[in-house]
């Protein structure tokens, strides 16, 4: 079977990242055309648009203008009554032609249509996270979190010496966590282990956290996203399907509800 590299949107920009990144995702299968969704709805924040793209053929180098669709019909449906059109903008990027704020509770559906193929994506955008109980313990921090039963939760250390200036931060979440039931009325996630240079008392007073909630989808998102990397890579797990939550034929991609809580300080 021959590989491809897939190039989307790291969903460490959305997230955690802060700047525009590209990563590969290799998949073992032959050369196929798949439309490729990604969206954040992130609590508090304008919509930043939906970007509606195509894989490109096997060997050749991305290039957004031949990637990029421009023939999308697209809209949102928010709370299942409001209707917001979209529109292409630039490299395969759909927006309202108003600012739409995003709102934590709101349920937000994607429709669209590309010639014959149908697109849906539904999220709902968590409320704000509000940790308790930080600790910071065998180089990583831990909270806890009184748990939503819809939503999932991930954490990330930073190391900041101004709230304009972070010196470094987690490249990823540890895990994401989720209730364990509809009942449960506490949960504690952490954060990777804090990088060996920042891990001394000079830097202990720089040490802040930051908890993200995400939509329930993002859970399996998160477990399954180094599938179908080759088994070669030491960072990856092997095989399976990445579990992507927007649907249609030959279609793959996110389109999640996030909310990011406060950077505290540890004590």
């Amino acid at each position: 079977m021959k590989k491809f590299y897939l190039k989307i949107f790291s969903i460490l920009f959305l997230f955690i990242g802060g700047c525009e990144e590209i990563n590969d995702i290799e998949f073992e299968m032959g050369h196929k055309e798949f439309i490729v969704v990604q969206a954040e709805l992130k609590n508090g924040y304008l919509f930043g648009g939906v970007s509606i793209t195509r894989t490109l053929p096997l060997g050749e180098v991305f290039d957004i203008k031949k990637a990029e669709i421009k023939n999308a019909d697209a809209y949102l449906v928010i709370n299942g009554l409001q209707v917001v059109p979209l529109h292409y903008t630039e490299e395969g990027i759909y927006k309202p032609l108003n600012d739409l704020l995003i709102r934590a509770k709101n349920t937000y559906e994607l429709f669209a249509r590309i010639e014959n193929k149908e697109i849906y994506g539904k999220t709902k955008v968590p409320v704000r996270p509000e940790p308790t109980d930080i600790v910071f313990q065998n180089n990583y921090i831990s909270a806890n979190i009184l748990p939503k039963t819809d939503e999932v939760y991930g954490a990330v250390w930073i190391i900041q010496a101004s709230a304009a200036t972070i010196i470094s931060k987690a490249e990823d979440f540890y895990s994401i966590t989720e209730p364990v039931s509809e009942t449960s009325t506490e949960l504690i996630v952490r954060t990777q282990n804090i990088s060996e240079e920042y891990s001394n008392d000079i830097y202990r007073e720089l040490t802040y956290v930051k908890v993200y909630s995400f939509d329930k989808p993002y859970f399996e998102f998160f477990k399954s996203r180094n599938n179908n990397r080759s088994v070669d890579n030491t960072f990856t797990q092997g095989g399976g399907a990445v579990a992507w939550n927007v649907y249609g034929e030959n279609v793959i991609g996110l389109f999640i509800g996030i909310s990011e809580g406060a950077t505290i300080k540890v004590e």
